[in-house]
């Protein structure tokens, strides 16, 4: 005869109670399941008071950048040899140009950075992605333009990328502009914090245009093989914004008091140094981001237990410093009580302090 079918866990006939626990028909011990919340405080003066948790505003969901919004008759030109290379960089105009590098990352800790792959130049009418790493030398043509005092090369953390360019390809790059310190220059009141701290180009792009660069995994890519079509769209606009956040912030550099100069945010890399800027083949001298008009703002808000860290250490920087034994003297082991060296005596007295500091907070905060 069949036993009626019982849900496990349920019924006199499933469990039983062995020693506060619950036993089911596999033979599994499960705890006793409490009525209350878990772990609640038998005194309600034990209760630890819980701080209210601090809203963040929400964050926001910007457009995604293209360049087609501002160039819609632009073009994205694509090389992978010296003739094509020659032949797209006489379609550029102006004096102005976006620039950027990639190169396939390396995933191993420690590894060594892999060479330059793609040379990225943009203005208003075309974007040229040229391949090096598909090239047995680096074209002459685009050597002379990176090489040209009289050509603005723009980007975001552009100063390692001139390094690297030179580390590879011996190729030095002259009036390069950095964005984050350009930007910092023009509209200081927009941006605080320390001057040589870099904003990334997806932070510039929402903040003068409402619209965010798409960053993923297309960063990450192998940038030596043949291009994909997410590759040259993601490495058109990587030049293309760069070039038109300096026309954009190019527009405020007039009503900028007083006027700054161009080595505030302008370098050359020469030899893989920076260098002042020079409009002619001088070489300047050593280059260091530095604004002595910027204002950084005030310093940040420290957070509770920096203060009472800071507290602690200010109190116990007042105490005595504990005298070096001398090594001629024969070292015994310090005994208890009043005979005991002055490094124990100062010790003590630290412990102590520190003790009823924190005790003192203790007692405060209940």
């Amino acid at each position: 005869m069949s036993r009626p079918y019982q849900r496990r866990g349920t019924g006199n006939a499933s469990t039983s109670q062995r020693g506060g626990h619950q036993t089911s028909r596999g033979g599994a011990r499960r705890p006793e399941q409490s009525t209350g919340p878990r772990n609640q405080p038998t005194n309600s003066s034990q209760a630890a008071p819980q701080r209210p948790l601090q809203q963040r505003p929400p964050k926001i969901q910007y457009p995604i950048y293209s360049w087609r919004i501002f160039s819609p008759n632009a073009s994205i030109r694509y090389a992978r040899d010296i003739p094509t290379t020659d032949f797209y960089l006489s379609m550029l105009s102006g004096n102005i140009l976006g620039f950027d590098l990639e190169w396939q990352p390396t995933f191993v800790k420690g590894g060594s950075r892999n060479p330059v792959a793609l040379v990225q130049l943009a203005d208003a009418n075309v974007m040229i992605l040229i391949q090096v790493s598909a090239m047995q030398e680096f074209p002459q043509t685009l050597r002379t333009i990176l090489e040209n005092p009289h050509i603005v090369k723009t980007g975001v953390a552009i100063q390692d990328d001139c390094k690297h360019l030179w580390a590879d390809w011996r190729v030095n790059c002259r009036n390069v502009v950095d964005l984050s310190l350009f930007a910092r220059t023009v509209d200081n009141a927009n941006w605080k914090g320390s001057y040589k701290s870099s904003i990334g180009l997806s932070r510039l792009c929402e903040t003068y245009f409402n619209l965010a660069l798409n960053k993923g995994r297309v960063q990450r890519s192998n940038w030596t093989n043949v291009l994909s079509e997410a590759q040259l769209e993601y490495a058109a606009n990587d030049c293309h914004s760069g070039y038109m956040i300096y026309t954009r912030l190019l527009q405020r550099l007039p009503a900028v008091v007083p006027p700054p100069e161009r080595k505030y945010y302008t370098f050359d890399c020469l030899d893989g140094y920076l260098h002042s800027p020079c409009m002619s083949n001088e070489t300047g001298l050593l280059w260091e981001p530095w604004n002595p008009n910027y204002d950084p703002g005030p310093p940040p808000e420290l957070s509770e237990k920096r203060k009472e860290k800071e507290a602690a250490l200010a109190t116990l920087a007042q105490l005595p410093l504990a005298v070096a034994p001398d090594p001629r003297e024969r070292r015994a082991r310090p005994q208890a009580g009043p005979s005991s060296s002055r490094s124990e005596q100062v010790r003590g007295t630290v412990i102590r302090c520190a003790g009823e500091y924190f005790g003192s907070k203790r007692q405060a905060s209940k």
